[in-house]
């Protein structure tokens, strides 16, 4: 493996643990969304990060699942990771994780479901796979749709995490102070923040202030490096290497005594980030 490919993803993960890590002794769980591979299908995603020291994926939906762009469905199109996958390739894609031995942790980005008969799709789907989290950008209305569901048919398995995009995307949650608002209305047991502090940056917003303002209120985290700070068009780079203060982040944490999930989306030299 070329020195380049370990500096951008397997120096990213492994700098991440040593990072302030003497001011947490405990393990932290680390994902990788799979977007950062949106250019290669999630059978070659899983084979990238075969062997890498982290704890599993967040997937998202559409990706093509076969290396092998024949497979089709029915329709001749691609076969990609949703709800409506054949068993087989549900299958198949347990075979893939179980072969690397990682799991997926999260989807999304994606819809949340919007009705009693969706939710009970995506409860069945995230339970074949142990997923976590949903994580969404989807209205409000949708978050009281996945709450009222999960107390009516015992959902103490997964949470909704509402994910920020910037500013002048379609996005509405890019402010930290707009998501602690409307979760500490006080209804919401089953939904919290799954913020990206890189989104934040091209808001030019601090993610230190964005976590302290959420504290306590997210579950995951898509956690970044980025060349410059407060730049619309950022790009990623590995950790330490940007303006992001990863340390200071990091530290503030630990002081929050965060245990969730730190989740590497690697959003630069798509075509060769490994």
């Amino acid at each position: 493996m070329k020195l380049k490919n370990i500096l951008l993803i397997g120096a990213v993960l492994t700098s991440l643990f040593g990072l302030a890590l003497s001011a947490q002794a405990k393990h932290r769980k680390i994902a990788v969304q799979t977007y950062t591979f949106n250019r290669f299908s999630l059978e070659e995603s899983i084979e990238k990060l075969k062997g890498l020291p982290i704890d599993g994926l967040e997937v998202y939906p559409g990706q093509r699942v076969y290396k092998d762009k024949s497979k089709v469905d029915a329709n001749g199109k691609p076969i990609t990771f949703n709800e409506r996958m054949a068993k087989q390739d549900i299958e198949n894609v347990k075979k893939m994780l179980a072969d690397a031995n990682l799991k997926i942790v999260s989807i999304g980005c994606t819809g949340a479901p919007n009705n009693e008969d969706n939710f009970k799709k995506t409860m069945a789907f995230c339970k074949e796979f142990g997923i976590e989290r949903i994580v969404t950008e989807s209205p409000v209305r949708d978050w009281d749709t996945f709450e009222k569901c999960s107390e009516k048919f015992g959902n103490n398995e997964v949470d909704l995490c509402i994910h920020n995009h910037e500013k002048g995307s379609s996005n509405q949650y890019w402010h930290p102070q707009v998501v602690k608002i409307l979760l500490e209305q006080g209804k919401y047991k089953h939904v919290f923040s799954g913020a990206d502090v890189g989104h934040w940056s091209r808001c030019n917003l601090d993610p230190i202030a964005g976590l302290k303002a959420l504290k306590g209120k997210f579950k995951t985290l898509h956690f970044k490096d980025q060349k410059e700070f407060g730049n619309p068009q950022n790009l990623c780079v590995p950790f330490g290497e940007g303006q992001l203060k990863d340390k200071e982040m990091l530290k503030e944490l630990d002081k929050q005594k965060y245990d969730g999930w730190f989740v590497i989306e690697y959003e630069a030299e798509w075509d060769n980030n490994l």
